[in-house]
């Protein structure tokens, strides 16, 4: 993974600034740097992994994939059914004893499919995900927790708008979060709307570790 950048270095006497820092002025073979106004995630390298999911149901975390700075992971699967019940009763607390915070809304809980991939961190970074949805109507989330040591989610990540990635539609979701590193996350993805136990919605899902900056959004464009 590397962020290809060329800054050039300008010694001016009497001449001025005037040719610095224009991209244009930068010698020829200089071909791999990017441009003003060039997205900064085209400059970095990630190392893609096609994935496997298990066999269904897979509506629980399962063995973590490790993924390290500049690695991801690219998966596909299939959503069997869509809705929420209302009435239903999810678990509340985890096998370690824990609170657990999945389902990311209350009272109810999914009442068809729910799909997970599961990663742990080798180094810390920002962990990028990326879904794309065959069926644009679909309502869905796309939720991302942290596991416990009994590999249950007792964390969903937050903005200042409440759990990231619910109530998404339009077919397409990104997000981004950062982790240290060594921990374990699960990603969630499931469809609350329309009622419908019959549907197949193929997805698509990429996954990521760039590095953490605060200011600049490393994440990958979908390969």
């Amino acid at each position: 993974m590397a962020l290809r950048s060329s800054i050039p270095i300008l010694l001016t006497l009497l001449t001025g600034c005037g040719e610095w820092p224009r991209h244009a002025h930068l010698p020829d073979g200089d071909s791999e740097a990017i441009s003003t106004g060039d997205n900064p995630a085209t400059g970095v390298q990630i190392d893609w992994t096609a994935l496997q999911l298990e066999s269904e149901p897979n509506d629980l975390p399962g063995r973590p994939e490790m993924v390290g700075l500049g690695e991801g992971l690219q998966i596909e699967g299939e959503l069997s059914g869509s809705g929420w019940d209302p009435n239903a009763e999810p678990a509340r607390w985890s096998d370690c004893g824990g609170p657990l915070a999945f389902p990311p809304a209350h009272p109810g809980d999914y009442s068809a499919d729910v799909d997970w991939v599961t990663v742990e961190t080798s180094e810390a970074g920002t962990l990028c995900a990326s879904v794309t949805l065959e069926d644009r109507d679909l309502s869905f989330d796309l939720t991302v927790y942290v596991l416990d040591a009994c590999r249950e989610p007792i964390e969903i990540f937050v903005d200042d708008s409440g759990p990231l990635g619910v109530e998404r539609t339009g077919g397409r979701w990104s997000v981004a979060v950062t982790v240290p590193e060594g921990l374990q996350i699960g990603i969630a993805l499931a469809s609350y709307r329309p009622e419908d136990p019959d549907t197949k919605v193929p997805w698509r899902l990429t996954t990521a570790l760039v590095p953490p900056l605060t200011d600049v959004d490393l994440c990958p464009v979908r390969p």
